[in-house]
C-alpha cells in the first residue's frame, strides 16, 4: 500500500508541467498576500502611531486600488522563486532515492526559506528567526495545493480552484471578523501618551543630531532643531538658539493655521524667526515629540526623551 501511494503521489507530479506548477502554486500565493493586504489594511490604525493614515490622497488610493494586484503579482513570483523549486527539488529527490517527495519538499521549505530570509533580515525587514519563521509559513500552502493536485493525478485546475476557495473564505472571515473584532475592541487603535507639563522637561535628541532641551521655567534651547511645517523642505534649514516653550493641549491653535490633535509643545526661538509646534507620541514610558512635514514616513521629524 505504502508504495503504490509514494508511487501514485511521484507520478502525479510528473502529471503536473511547470507551467500548472507556476500557476497554480502562484494563485494560492497571490491569495494568501491579498489576505495579508486585507489584514494590514484592517489592522493600521494600530500602528499609525503619528496620524499619517495612508499617507494622503493619492496614497490611499494607490493602496486600495493597487493592493490587490500587487499582491497576485507577488503570489506568481513567489510561485517562480520558491514553489516552483522546492517541487522540483522534491520531484528528483523522490525518484532518485525511492523516498516520499514530501520529506524533500519538507527540507527545501526549510532551506529555501532560510536563505531567503537572510537577506531580508540584514536590511532590516524582522529579526532572523522571525522572517525565517513568515518564509516558511507563507511556502506552506502553495506546496500543499501542488501536492495535493499531484496526488490526485489532476491538472493546474485543481490548485486554482483550491486559491479560489482560499481565498474567498479569507475574504468572508477577514471582513466578517474585522467588523467583529473592531466592535468588540479586540483591534485597539494607537492612543498617544498624555503627559503632564513637568513630563515634557527634559532634553529630546533626534537620531539626526536634532537636540531640544525644555526647562521648568519655560525656557528651551536648540541644537540643529530642524525647521518644521507647510512648505519646508525636508532635511533643510535647521536652527540653533534659544527662546521659551509652551505645552499645548489636545485642540489648541498652533502656529500656520493648525491645531494640535493630540498633546504637544510650541517652541518659540527669536533667533531662528519662527515657532515649532512639536506633538507627542511613543507610549507613556518611552515618549516621543514628533512633527510631520506631510503625510508621508520620511516627512516625519521626531525627537525622543532621554
Amino acid at each position: 500500500m505504502t508504495g503504490g501511494t509514494e508511487g501514485a503521489e511521484q507520478g502525479g507530479a510528473r502529471n503536473l508541467r511547470e507551467g500548472q506548477i507556476l500557476r497554480g502554486g502562484g494563485a494560492i500565493a497571490g491569495a494568501q498576500f491579498v489576505l495579508w493586504w486585507l489584514w494590514w489594511l484592517i489592522t493600521i490604525d494600530t500602528r499609525d502611531d503619528y496620524g499619517l493614515g495612508l499617507g494622503g490622497g493619492i496614497a490611499a488610493i494607490g493602496i486600495c486600488c493597487l493592493g490587490p494586484l500587487a499582491a497576485v503579482l507577488a503570489g506568481f513570483l513567489h510561485s517562480l522563486v520558491f514553489t516552483w523549486p522546492v517541487t522540483a527539488l522534491a520531484r528528483t529527490g523522490a525518484a532518485r532515492t525511492k523516498t516520499r517527495a514530501r520529506w524533500w519538499a519538507a527540507a527545501g521549505l526549510v532551506l529555501l526559506a532560510a536563505g531567503y530570509a537572510w537577506p531580508l533580515a540584514r536590511v532590516g525587514a524582522a529579526p532572523y528567526a522571525q522572517v525565517w519563521a513568515w518564509a516558511a509559513a507563507f511556502g506552506v500552502l502553495p506546496l500543499a495545493g501542488v501536492a495535493h493536485a499531484a496526488r490526485r493525478g489532476a491538472s493546474g485546475r485543481t490548485v486554482m480552484r483550491a486559491a479560489g476557495w482560499l481565498l474567498g473564505f479569507g475574504l468572508l472571515f477577514g471582513f466578517g471578523g474585522g467588523i467583529i473584532a473592531d466592535q468588540a475592541g479586540w483591534i485597539r487603535t494607537y492612543e498617544p501618551p498624555r503627559l503632564e507639563r513637568t513630563e515634557y522637561v527634559a532634553r529630546w535628541t533626534g537620531d539626526d543630531g536634532a537636540r531640544l532641551t525644555l526647562r521648568a521655567d519655560g525656557s528651551a534651547t536648540a541644537e540643529r532643531l530642524p525647521r518644521v511645517g507647510p512648505g519646508r523642505e525636508v532635511g533643510g534649514e535647521r536652527c540653533t538658539g534659544t527662546g521659551t516653550w509652551q505645552f499645548r493641549e489636545e485642540g489648541s491653535a498652533g502656529r500656520h493655521e493648525t491645531r494640535f490633535v493630540r498633546d504637544g509643545v510650541t517652541v518659540t526661538l527669536p533667533s531662528c524667526d519662527d515657532a515649532y509646534d512639536w506633538q507627542v507620541a511613543g507610549d507613556r514610558d518611552h515618549p516621543e515629540l514628533f512633527a510631520a512635514y506631510g503625510v508621508d514616513p520620511d516627512e516625519v521629524r521626531i525627537l525622543r526623551r532621554g
